[in-house]
């Protein structure tokens, strides 16, 4: 590590020299010690840096993308309170949530880096069976991104033949709101579908984007102040059951979300019986932004939504405002899709559908 040199000030910082040139083991360690000090500085440094960016982008982001602008009056105060004490990505993030914190959204929060798993096309969220009297049974379990309303249609067309159908949405606590709109199609001719309410980027104006469909076309219609705009574009799936065919829409407290959407548009449209239980009353939607620094993540509630006849479902933790079913029939906290007699809310379905 060093070379024959007289003992002087330089060279006592990193370790004496013997009187015959040579180093001692303490100097050596003493080296050590100084050469690992100085690379832990040198790694804190960038952590530090990370960390620092990661809060300042989350407050941002939350600043100029959180539904509810009123909530953020005193947001100001939060974006230098912890200058100097993040050391860290861990400790930003910890410093971070503590801040979404005060937003009350149990919704909004930064999480570490997810490893997603990938969905297989053609995992089955979509199952379908025939009870006595040729009653069809479609059960849909989630809204995956991309393959839930093609699964829909292939279920839906092998029940076509039935006197009825049922749709089981219980426990579906939601997923893709696009795979939610592309569902409504399945069944729609006609009508609206949702509309979002979201705030304009760097503004506390909203506005509002409303879906609805015409026989050959989705409509979205986005209005911001008398700004009005409307996109068509021809409609990716087409009705797959006749309009005489009668179904029925089974739901729960575990009916959420996305769910509530299609719920929303399939009931307000007159097309569908719902029997069950209130729904669970959850009438935002969350964004993601997957790119945060050092990987993290960052949810953030960004919209509401509402449905064709401007129900709000409500934001999921404060003030529920559930769709209601057309018949209350309790269940049994347990779904037994393959029992009528078991399954009290599929047996009223079922004769509803077969009288």
């Amino acid at each position: 590590m060093h070379t024959k040199a007289p003992a002087t000030a330089a060279n006592a910082v990193c370790g004496s020299v013997t009187s015959s040139g040579t180093i001692t083991r303490a100097d050596r360690e003493q080296d050590n010690v100084a050469d690992v000090a100085l690379e832990t500085v040198a790694e804190k440094r960038p952590r530090r840096r990370v960390g620092e960016r990661l809060y300042q982008e989350t407050w941002e982001t939350v600043a100029h993308r959180f539904f509810e602008p009123e909530r953020l009056e005193k947001w100001q105060r939060w974006q230098h309170k912890f200058d100097g004490q993040i050391k860290s990505v861990a400790s930003s993030m910890e410093f971070a949530n503590q801040m979404l914190k005060s937003l009350k959204d149990p919704y909004t929060e930064l999480t570490p880096r997810s490893f997603e798993v990938l969905t297989n096309d053609k995992e089955p969220v979509v199952s379908t069976m025939i009870l006595p009297e040729n009653i069809g049974y479609v059960r849909l379990t989630s809204f995956y991104p991309g393959t839930t309303a093609s699964q829909l249609r292939h279920g839906l067309l092998e029940v076509s033949g039935c006197r009825g159908i049922v749709l089981d949405l219980r426990g579906n606590g939601g997923g893709s709101t696009d795979q939610a709109i592309a569902c409504a199609q399945l069944f729609l001719d006609r009508g609206g579908i949702v509309t979002y309410e979201s705030r304009i980027w760097r503004s506390n104006s909203f506005r509002r984007t409303e879906f609805s469909l015409e026989p050959n076309r989705l409509l979205k219609k986005i209005s911001s102040g008398e700004s009005v705009r409307v996109i068509s574009s021809k409609r990716k799936y087409r009705r797959v059951l006749k309009k005489s065919m009668p179904v029925v829409v089974l739901v729960d407290s575990g009916s959420a979300s996305s769910s509530e959407l299609l719920l929303g548009a399939l009931k307000d449209n007159g097309r569908v019986l719902v029997i069950g239980t209130p729904t669970f009353g959850k009438g935002i939607g969350q964004s993601v932004f997957k790119h945060m620094p050092n990987g993290t993540e960052l949810s953030v509630t960004t919209f509401k939504y509402y449905t064709p006849n401007g129900h709000w479902a409500g934001d999921a933790h404060r003030g529920r405002n559930p769709i209601q079913p057309d018949w209350h029939v309790e269940g049994r906290g347990r779904i037994y899709r393959s029992s009528l007699k078991r399954d009290k809310q599929l047996s009223a379905a079922w004769e509803h559908l077969a009288a």
